[in-house]
C-alpha cells in the first residue's frame, strides 16, 4: 500500500499578485513589497484573500525586508518597526477573518541578513565569512521576537544561503520553544548552499541543533530545474523530514538594477 501525503498549498509570489491591487512599482526600493505594509496595507489585505481564495492552505507575511535594520535605517524608531512587523500578521488575519475562513495558517516571513546589503547577497551568502553566528542570532533576534509575539503558526526562515545563517536561526528559535518554523535555503546548483555548502550536509546540522520545532526544510528562489533534485538530496538523507519547496521563475538577479 502506497503511503498516502498530506500536501499543503502555500501562496505565491506576493509582489507578483499585489501590482492586481495598486500600480506602485517598487522594483529598487529597500523595503521592495513590504514598502506596501506602510504605503498600501489594504492592498495586502486583499493579495492575501487573493491566494486564500485560490485555495492556499497557508498564506505568508510580507515583511521578508522589513526588518528592523532595514527599517531605521529609513527613518523608522526601532519600536516603529517593531510595530510595523506586528501589522504584518494583523493584515493576515484581517484577510483570514474577511473570507471567513479561520483554518488557514500563517507563516511569518524571516529573510536573511543579506536584505540589508541590497546587493543581491541572498543569493551568496558571502557576509557570513566575516560574521559570527553570535552576530547573525543577534541581528535576527529582535525580528524573530516581533513576529513570535504577534502570533503565527510558523516562522518562514526563508532564502538562507548558508549553513551558518540556518544553524544561527534554528538555535535561536530554541528562546522560543511553542514557536514552529520552516526553514528554506537558496542555493546555486542542484547540490549546494547558495554559500556553497553541501545540501544534506546543511540539512543534518540545523536538524541536529533544533529537531523539534523545525517543521519542514526545503529550498525557494532556486532555478526550478535545480528543485527535483534538491529535494532528493534532502530526502536522501531525511526520509522522514517534511519538505517545501517554491522556486523562482528561472530569472537572474540584476545586481545593477536591483531586481
Amino acid at each position: 500500500m502506497s503511503k498516502i501525503c498530506k500536501v499543503k498549498l502555500l501562496d505565491g509570489s506576493f509582489t507578483s499578485q499585489v501590482s492586481r491591487h495598486t500600480i506602485k512599482d517598487v522594483d529598487g526600493h529597500p523595503l521592495w513589497s513590504s514598502v506596501y505594509l506602510t504605503t498600501e496595507p489594504e492592498a495586502c489585505v486583499e493579495t492575501h484573500r487573493d491566494f486564500i481564495r485560490a485555495g492556499a492552505d497557508i498564506i505568508q507575511s510580507s515583511c521578508y525586508q522589513a526588518n528592523v535594520d532595514n527599517l531605521t535605517k529609513l527613518g523608522y524608531s526601532e519600536q516603529e518597526a517593531l510595530d510595523l512587523l506586528h501589522k504584518s500578521v494583523q493584515l493576515m488575519n484581517s484577510a483570514k477573518d474577511k473570507e471567513n475562513q479561520s483554518h488557514i495558517e500563517t507563516a511569518a516571513s524571516i529573510g536573511p541578513y543579506g536584505t540589508v546589503l541590497r546587493d543581491g547577497s541572498e543569493y551568496s551568502g558571502h557576509y557570513v565569512d566575516s560574521m559570527t553566528e553570535a552576530d547573525l542570532i543577534a541581528w535576527h533576534r529582535p525580528n524573530v521576537e516581533a513576529l513570535v509575539r504577534a502570533g503565527v503558526d510558523y516562522l518562514a526562515l526563508e532564502t538562507i544561503p548558508a549553513e551558518k545563517e540556518a544553524l544561527a536561526l534554528v538555535k535561536l528559535l530554541r528562546e522560543f520553544p511553542g514557536q514552529k518554523a520552516w526553514l528554506s535555503f537558496s542555493c546555486k546548483d542542484d547540490t549546494h548552499t547558495s554559500h556553497g555548502e553541501l545540501i544534506s550536509s546543511a540539512v543534518t546540522s540545523c536538524l541536529l541543533a533544533n529537531p523539534d520545532q523545525i517543521q519542514a526544510i526545503g529550498v525557494n528562489c532556486v532555478r526550478p530545474s535545480h528543485v527535483s533534485t534538491l529535494v532528493r538530496c534532502i530526502k536522501q538523507s531525511h526520509p522522514t523530514v517534511q519538505t517545501i519547496v517554491y522556486p523562482n521563475k528561472g530569472g537572474v538577479w540584476d545586481s545593477v538594477h536591483m531586481k
